[in-house]
């Protein structure tokens, strides 16, 4: 940890090509997370269709991803562990937040009238609330008792990981559940469930894939001698590289969204469509009220005999 903050903390001269290009993909992926998970959360407010309890988790999601772009982006011009620890949390905070709309789906496929009986949108607010409140505990709080290097880097991979195996065979049995659900359970309605759960699937792996590296050679570069890692250059290679793959997973999820729900292209067409008509509307009023003046002078004009 120490080492990735000696590298943001010197000058851009003394880092080598490798090293400034990894932080530069890492700014430049953080501000495109930024941008679009910004997207995702205002087409989530802006449009009814998502005013659901089945998005809920999703939204949390994208919050998560939002700040993780954003905290990576200021390591970038301002190290600071605690900014460090709070990425950590929100990488939780995704994981659990991609548990809880797998069990939501689990629960509305396998049991779909126990479903409409005990799940509710206040109750997802309730559950992603205490998903943030036991994140920001264990990650920030929990280093007062054990070292930040313990908890960021054994028992935050550990946690994420178990978290991981079971949200992968929960879409598993859903899969199995869709596979025999043709008695009552119409095409169009299998169909949807089919692709929430390819989603699912598709940011589990996504986040696997970008977050595996960081767990396997962050704990290196945390317990080794500053000689050792100067020796492999740990810098350049154990931490840049995961880093910026950390930062462009938390971009690829709003991607993911456009790409597997076509609920999502409707309404950011429709998002980006307002926003356009507003505008418009918006210069023309104003187009009128600069002319207004004048054509009141001439009017006044005229009426003198």
């Amino acid at each position: 940890m120490s080492t990735y903050m000696n590298a943001t903390e010197v000058p851009a001269s003394d880092l080598s090509i490798l090293q400034q290009i990894n932080l530069k993909l890492q700014s430049c992926f953080s501000y495109f997370s930024i941008f679009d998970n910004f997207v995702i959360l205002l087409t989530l407010l802006y449009i009814k269709h998502f005013h659901n309890k089945r998005y809920i988790f999703l939204m949390s999601l994208s919050l998560s991803d939002f700040l993780t772009g954003f905290l990576l982006a200021w390591t970038t011009h301002k190290p600071s562990q605690l900014l460090i620890q709070c990425a950590n949390t929100t990488s939780i905070i995704a994981t659990l937040s991609i548990l809880g709309a797998t069990l939501d789906r689990t629960l509305a496929i396998t049991h779909p009238l126990h479903y409409e009986r005990v799940s509710s949108a206040t109750m997802n607010i309730i559950a992603s609330v205490i998903i943030w409140i036991f994140s920001g505990i264990l990650v920030l709080a929990s280093p007062v008792i054990i070292s930040f290097a313990v908890v960021g880097f054994i028992v935050s991979p550990i946690l994420i990981f178990f978290i991981v195996i079971i949200i992968t065979l929960l879409n598993i049995s859903i899969l199995k559940s869709l596979s025999h659900s043709s008695s009552f359970m119409s095409d169009e309605r299998r169909e949807e469930n089919q692709r929430v759960v390819n989603l699912l699937l598709i940011l589990t792996a996504t986040f696997v894939f970008c977050w595996l590296p960081l767990c396997i050679t962050f704990p290196q570069a945390v317990f080794s001698s500053e000689t050792e890692i100067q020796a492999v250059d740990c810098l350049t290679i154990a931490q840049g590289i995961p880093m910026v793959l950390l930062t462009l997973q938390a971009g690829l999820n709003p991607l993911i969204y456009w790409w597997r729900l076509p609920s999502f292209h409707q309404g950011m067409k429709k998002l980006f469509q307002d926003f356009w008509r507003n505008v418009q509307m918006r210069s023309v009023r104003v187009d009128y009220t600069a002319r207004s003046p004048t054509i009141s002078n001439t009017n006044s004009i005229q009426d003198v005999p």
